[in-house]
């Protein structure tokens, strides 16, 4: 079984606080349905140890259609390609936790950039494919903070149309980011969707990183998975956002992890 010392991908340049992804639910297609895949990829195994960063499938994209992770370890991927949380799946075997890391260089077919949930595609046929990764789904009750529209409204605009030449202004990462202060998975029931300006709201992140720095346990090394509560991310998110966070119990797709292997040679 998986340890609980998920480790975190180091992946590209974005300076992102260890987070969490920003909901529970599970991207994947029709298991009849073909995957798509990355035209080539090449894995790597490296041996230097780092810091390590989450990321969502959003900031694997380097340029057009090519794509690096830098340092990744099963866990990272299987967060990145299904879109959860490390505390989301069991059942991986202990040379998978903590270990193994890889780099890997790959290139989606055509000329286009892909979007996101397609990304998670190809990186989940990735898996299967070089790491002979299988699992299957349950549906599990747990703790979730819904993230709904304040009664007072929302205070970032949402586009239906990019509106700045950044990389990271889709709606998504504003879930994610709040989520990167919880102790439990984010649930967007805003029904937003879109792109919002690059200049985001402010809020006090210097304050809530602190508050998460007070609340990792001593004993946990760097890029060793954590997910605590900054108390402030309640007041924060509603004054910068527009936004408000419920905890709530939920029916929500679980990872159970069947067999995986180091992957294969390229």
């Amino acid at each position: 079984m998986r340890s609980n010392k998920a480790t975190l991908a180091l992946a590209l340049v974005l300076p992102i606080v260890v987070g969490v992804v920003n909901a529970p639910s599970i991207q994947a297609q029709s298991a009849d349905a073909p995957k798509p895949r990355f035209e080539v990829a090449a894995i790597r195994p490296i041996k230097e140890r780092g810091s390590f960063l989450e990321v969502n499938p959003d900031k694997l994209l380097l340029s057009s259609n090519q794509y690096r992770v830098r340092m990744a370890t099963v866990p990272s991927l299987i967060m990145n390609a299904y879109n959860v949380r490390s505390d989301q799946f069991t059942g991986l075997p202990d040379w998978a936790d903590d270990s193994d890391k890889y780099e890997i260089d790959a290139k989606a077919e055509g000329e286009g950039i892909p979007s996101p949930d397609r990304v998670r595609l190809m990186l989940q046929a990735l898996l299967a494919d070089r790491f002979h990764l299988r699992l299957h789904h349950e549906t599990k009750n747990i703790l979730v903070y819904e993230l709904t529209i304040a009664k007072s409204g929302l205070k970032i605009k949402v586009t239906p149309e990019r509106t700045t030449g950044s990389a990271v202004d889709r709606w998504s990462i504003v879930p994610f980011l709040i989520g990167t202060f919880l102790d439990y998975p984010v649930v967007d029931k805003t029904e937003l969707t879109g792109f919002i300006p690059g200049d985001k709201p402010k809020w006090d992140e210097v304050k809530l990183t602190e508050e998460m720095r007070e609340a990792r346990p001593a004993n946990l090394g760097p890029g060793i998975s954590f997910h605590g509560l900054a108390p402030s991310i309640f007041h924060e998110v509603e004054a910068a956002f527009g936004l408000t966070l419920k905890k709530v119990s939920s029916p929500t797709d679980f990872l159970v992890i069947e067999h995986v292997e180091r992957p294969s040679e390229n």
